[in-house]
């Protein structure tokens, strides 16, 4: 994968991270962003390993689906995701403070990062370098993290289902090229 492709990736994933951020942040949870960060940077990076890996033991197992089967999964994760916002999400304050425990940050990274075993294992079919593309998304996260909670608190949540859906819709499109062997 070359630095404009692993970029587009990283971008397309990380929104994900943007779009809870943008959420947190605009419920005023913008002053725990190392603990935000830590979390998704952490979870981000782990997740995709996970989805790698096995992508790759698909590979030894599926032979020639593996081909048509990773883009297919891209495109329908995308399509999910673009679509996320029209099945609604209202948090409350106090729920927020909640979800910014530890704990709570711990299953909304999960959460949010379950989709990347997918994206992993879709790259996983493929020949990546899993470090590199692992250290990308969890970059992007880390970044689209501070940088949406911030944000977030000043633009409260008009954005967040603009990324989401774009985010999505990335993933779509890197889904397309991979199959039509752009990617």
């Amino acid at each position: 994968m070359d630095p404009v492709q692993l970029l587009a990736l990283a971008l397309a994933i990380g929104a994900n991270n943007l779009a809870a951020a943008l959420a947190l942040g605009a419920m005023g949870q913008a002053k725990r962003w190392p603990r935000v960060a830590l979390v998704f940077g952490a979870m981000e990076f782990v997740i995709p390993l996970i989805g790698i890996w096995l992508g790759r033991q698909a590979v030894r197992t599926l032979g020639a689906v593996a081909a048509w089967l990773g883009p297919a999964l891209l495109v329908a994760l995308g399509l999910w995701v673009a679509t996320s916002p029209l099945r609604g999400h209202g948090r409350a304050k106090r729920e927020a403070r909640q979800v910014t425990t530890w704990a709570g940050l711990i299953a909304l990274s999960f959460g949010l990062a379950v989709d990347n075993v997918v994206v992993g294992f879709s790259l996983g079919l493929g020949d990546v370098d899993a470090l590199k593309t692992a250290g990308a998304i969890a970059l992007a996260a880390v970044v689209f993290s501070v940088a949406g909670l911030h944000l977030g608190r000043a633009s409260r949540r008009a954005l967040e289902h603009g990324a989401t859906v774009a985010s999505g819709l990335v993933l779509v499109a890197i889904g397309v090229a991979v199959a039509l062997g752009v990617f």
